[in-house]
């Protein structure tokens, strides 16, 4: 199948999905509206299980054990249990922050107000390296070991972008017209689109 086709799509949980996080077995949606959390089966979209928010939180990414937002309103990386759904961390970064990918060591960090990919020091918020987005409206980013994958509403387009050197490598567009947030499965990607308020597995291969 061609990069971007649409392997399989479902409505999302609410009315405002914003982030999208991989935990190797399920997603996890954010959705701002709910002010909610919560884990999607991906074959069925049904949900199974979940929490609510202080806040209405944003992009999402998971770091092997907990979850983590970005939140452009507080200026934060955000942490949280998934089993209790407990607030661990509000980490302040110093920017517009609305996308998060955990690399294994870090997190990239989209800063909406430069347009800017930034490495980010999760435990103490400090800058590491940065890179100017190929779009004109940057929302989430996710790794798939090797690579970024990030998302730009602007132009509805997901890009595929060396770490090393912010180079776009390829890039294809969205089945939506508003792609907030995108993560990795191991295998194919998943886009949550906030004006069809649907979830997109698509192929990368």
């Amino acid at each position: 199948m061609a990069l971007g086709t649409v392997i399989r799509s479902f409505a999302a949980p609410g009315p405002e999905p914003m982030g999208i996080a991989w935990d190797g077995a399920a997603l996890w949606v954010a959705d701002a509206g709910l002010q909610r959390i919560d884990r999607v089966d991906p074959v069925t979209g049904a949900v199974n299980g979940g929490f609510a928010t202080p806040v209405s939180e944003y992009a999402l990414t998971w770091d092997g054990r907990t979850l983590w937002t970005a939140n452009w309103k507080t200026s934060q990386i955000r942490q949280y249990d998934p089993v209790t759904g407990a607030l661990i961390r509000a980490q302040g970064v110093g920017i517009w922050p609305n996308g998060i990918a955990w690399d294994g060591h870090h997190m990239w960090v989209t800063d909406a107000s430069t347009d800017r990919l930034i490495l980010v020091d999760q435990n103490t918020g400090a800058q590491i390296r940065q890179w100017a987005t190929p779009g004109g409206d940057p929302w989430d980013s996710c790794r798939d070991g090797f690579s970024l994958w990030h998302c730009d509403i602007g132009t509805a387009r997901v890009y595929q972008i060396d770490p090393n050197t912010g180079t776009t490598i390829r890039s294809f567009n969205t089945p939506g017209d508003d792609p907030k947030s995108v993560c990795w499965d191991g295998r194919t990607l998943w886009l949550c689109d906030y004006d069809t308020d649907t979830i997109y597995q698509v192929m990368v291969n």
